[in-house]
């Protein structure tokens, strides 16, 4: 049973570490950004009252499904999302092995956990 465990952690360590696991958290990456770009630009829009729309994630994700494309564009982000929340449980389980403070490397990979689940939300 213990050999099974060892390849399964084994396994799922080698799957973080390929390249198109790194590929999707870029893009995950690239998406909260766009996704912040996105409730500004709402923002900015119901400040000088061009818009009736909330200046918030929900607002963004809607405005951007109504635009051409943005169903797809709507999908990028959440496989993006998904591969960020993965790369932070990653870090949670395995991560900072670097880091030789015991107490700097709990809260790292707690704050790891904290924001896998922000990614998850999103």
């Amino acid at each position: 049973m213990t050999s099974a465990a060892e390849s399964a952690n084994r396994s799922a360590k080698q799957a973080a570490d390929s390249q198109p696991f790194k590929v999707g958290v870029r893009v995950g990456i690239g998406a909260y950004g766009v996704t912040h770009l996105l409730i500004a630009l709402l923002a900015l829009q119901v400040a000088f009252g061009n818009s009736g729309e909330r200046a918030d994630q929900t607002g963004a994700f809607q405005d951007l499904a109504q635009q051409p494309f943005g169903q797809v564009l709507l999908w990028v982000l959440v496989i993006g999302f998904v591969a960020v929340a993965l790369w932070r449980l990653s870090q949670a389980l395995w991560g900072f092995a670097y880091e030789s403070d015991s107490k700097k490397k709990i809260r790292k990979r707690a704050t790891s956990a904290g924001n896998a689940v922000v990614f998850v939300v999103l």
